[in-house]
Order: C-alpha cells, then structure tokens, then sequence
C-alpha cells in the first residue's frame, strides 16, 4: 500500500509498518514467570537438589514443610521426605555395618580403630535419620488414619547409585581403602540407598520402572503399601538403639512406638479396602513388629 506525500509523490507508511511490527512483537510475548515463593519454592528446591544427588541438602528443603502449618504441599513433603530420610538412613547403616566388619577383620595394625571410629560416625547419622524418619510415620498416622492415596512428585536422580557398592566389600574383609575410596563408597551408598527406596515404592522393586514412573510426573502411591514399607523403614532404624549398637532402650522404644502407630493406620485403611497380597504383607510387617516388641521388653 501506498499513500500521497504532501507534494503529491508516492511513498511507503515506513513508520506505520514499524509500529505495527513492534505491537505485533510485544503482544508475542508473554508477561515473565514470577518467582516461586514459600512452600513452592521450598518444594522445587527440594526435588532440585534431588536430582543433582544432594539428599541431605534436598531433606533440608522440607524441614519446614512437614511440620509447619498445613498447605498444599505439606503431605507431599513428607512422602518425598520419607523417602530422602530412609535413603540416606539405608545407607549410612550399610556404611556402620561394613566398617564394623572391617574392624573386626582388620590386619593392619592401627586400622582397626580407624574403622571403628568410621563405624561409629555412620552409625550417628544412621541413629538421627531413625528419628526423624519415625516422626514422619507418626506425622502420616496422626489420629489413627493413614491417607488412601499419597503422591511421590519426584525427580529420579540424575546419577544411578551402584547394584552393589564395591568398595564396602574390601571394608568388610578388612583390607585398607584409601581416604578418596572411602568418600567413593560413602557416596555410592547414599546413591544406592535413595534408587533402592525409589524402587520400591514407584516402581515394585525395578529402578527402571521407578526411574520411567517420576520422569512421566507425580506417581500415585496407594496408602497400605507405603505405610507398610514405611513400617518396616523405621523399624530398621530402630535398629540403631538395639544392644548391638548405641544400646538406648528408651529411644529405641520411642522409634518402635512410631512403628506400631504407623502399622496400626495401615491396618485400618487396609479394613476399609480388604486386599490379600496387601493383608498378607501386613501379617509379615506384624510378625517383625513383634519381634522387635522383645528388644523393647528386654
């Protein structure tokens, strides 16, 4: 299109054209994100640091989450919790244990007490992630109900964690392992505890099921098997007060008494909605329930 100039010579509407373009290029554009902020923001940092393999900094992203006052991401903190802690827990007692074979299998002289203390240093961190892994399943089971249904909205972690940690097997024979080697096999435990949990509760015990279910987005998990998996997840840490190890009864009776609670919702929930596998499962969570029962009486 042309248009008269006021000499009467054609010319082209330039300055029309660009002001068009530029209204065209703004209404291209949409307005910016706003930042994240409160508990989305705390929630994003938490599976951020997750997928990089951070798991204690990741746990630390939901501290307030699951205790402060109740919001849209409350319950979703504490599954993604349940699982950062009981990781985290899985492998600090792979280490404990590997290092108290070490000891006893050492050969070297001096190296026994190197393991030893190494034990003892794993075992703290395996006892503290019992605790809070049992006030989660008390915050689950607050008032004697456990929910149906939970979401586990979580990254599969960018690197897999080993089947197997080599290292921990020279560890447990009692062959020396050089200070790098042992950072490696304190990683790799870590790593391997967190695919471990994420297999069994997204993906019936395979990782790569696991890993396809979180990539796809939130995984729904039912209430009775995760509360029953989560029972068995507090007894094991427990275990740290038992007399084999820290020999606190009075913790260990407080993190049994967190199981129990925890089993009794589930077992409620599983009346509501009977299923034989989930009450099969349910009477082998009950008979470990009674066996730790003994360690509390004794």
């Amino acid at each position: 299109m042309r248009s008269l100039s006021l000499d009467g010579t054609m010319v082209r509407p330039l300055r029309v054209a660009g002001t068009l373009a530029g209204l065209m290029f703004i209404a291209g554009c949409s307005a910016p994100t706003p930042p994240l902020q409160g508990s989305a923001r705390a929630y994003a940092d938490a599976k951020d640091e997750m997928l990089k393999g951070n798991f204690e900094r990741a746990a630390s992203f939901t501290d307030n989450l699951v205790t402060g006052t109740p919001d849209a991401y409350t319950e979703r903190a504490r599954v993604l919790r349940a699982v950062l802690l009981a990781g985290e827990m899985n492998g600090y007692r792979s280490l404990a244990e590997a290092y108290q074979r070490g000891s006893e299998a050492a050969k070297r002289p001096g190296l026994e007490g190197e393991y030893r203390r190494l034990r003892n240093d794993n075992l703290e961190y395996w006892s503290k992630l019992a605790l809070g892994l049992a006030e989660l399943g008390q915050q689950l089971s607050a008032g004697g109900s456990f929910p149906k249904e939970l979401t586990l909205e979580a990254p599969y972690p960018t690197v897999e964690g080993p089947v197997t940690v080599a290292a921990l097997r020279r560890i447990e024979e009692g062959a020396e392992v050089s200070p790098d080697d042992q950072l490696l096999a304190a990683r790799d435990a870590q790593r391997k505890g967190i695919d471990d949990v994420l297999a069994a509760v997204a993906g019936g015990g395979d990782r790569g099921k696991a890993r396809s279910a979180l990539s796809a987005g939130p995984v729904k998990l039912d209430g009775v098997p995760f509360a029953l998996y989560l029972t068995k997840e507090i007894l094991a840490g427990g275990e740290a007060y038992d007399n084999k190890h820290l020999n606190e009864p009075s913790k260990y009776a407080a993190v049994y008494g967190a199981a129990e609670q925890t089993f009794k919702a589930a077992e409620a929930l599983l009346k509501q909605n009977p299923n034989p596998e989930e009450e099969k499962e349910a009477k082998q969570v009950e008979a470990e329930l009674k066996a730790a029962k003994k360690k509390v009486a004794a």
